[in-house]
């Protein structure tokens, strides 16, 4: 009798520790590669000035590392496999105006990638090489994919700017 309830209580904890490992695995993989890929380069705008960093760039390592936290911070529930689609037209002159006189960073990639992304019940599958993302303006909480054809384009709600922010704003200054 008393081996089947230690058997018992023996599978018990290993389910327990089988489901805490399923709940980390999505925290684990809420990050920028996991669920878009490794840009190939990051353009940086700040205030109508542009920068182009490549994957040998620190700054770039350091922006990758940046973004993830943004991304870890996001008020989406944790248990999603992916960031949601939010029903916002692509507006090309706030994009102008935040490249001309805010903060943005622009992820490029040199190939079509493929993102599935929750909308609405439905796991939609979306083609991009670039993505778009706002760091001030109105808009600064969203991520854009590329293409502003497409309707649904824009991800969020991703918040936390302020560490990207400083950092850009930091690494311009040590350049003047």
């Amino acid at each position: 009798m008393k081996r089947v309830v230690l058997c018992i209580l023996l599978a018990i904890m290993m389910l327990l520790v089988a489901c805490s490992g399923q709940e980390n695995f999505f925290k684990n993989n809420r990050n920028l590669e996991s669920w878009f890929g490794a840009p190939e380069k990051i353009v940086i705008y700040y205030e109508g000035e542009k920068e182009t960093l490549s994957k040998n760039d620190e700054a770039y390592a350091q922006i990758i590392r940046l973004l993830n936290n943004k991304i870890l911070s996001s008020q989406e529930d944790a248990s999603t496999e992916g960031p949601s689609t939010v029903d916002y037209d692509y507006d090309i002159y706030e994009v102008e105006k935040i490249r001309h006189d805010g903060i943005a960073l622009d992820l490029n990639y040199s190939e079509t990638m493929k993102a599935k992304i929750v909308c609405g019940t439905d796991l939609i599958e979306r083609k991009y090489n670039r993505l778009f993302i706002p760091l001030t303006g109105h808009d600064s909480n969203l991520l854009f994919f590329g293409n502003p054809k497409i309707g649904g384009n824009a991800l969020g709600c991703f918040y936390e700017n302020e560490p990207l922010i400083d950092f850009i704003v930091q690494l311009e200054k040590s350049k003047e």
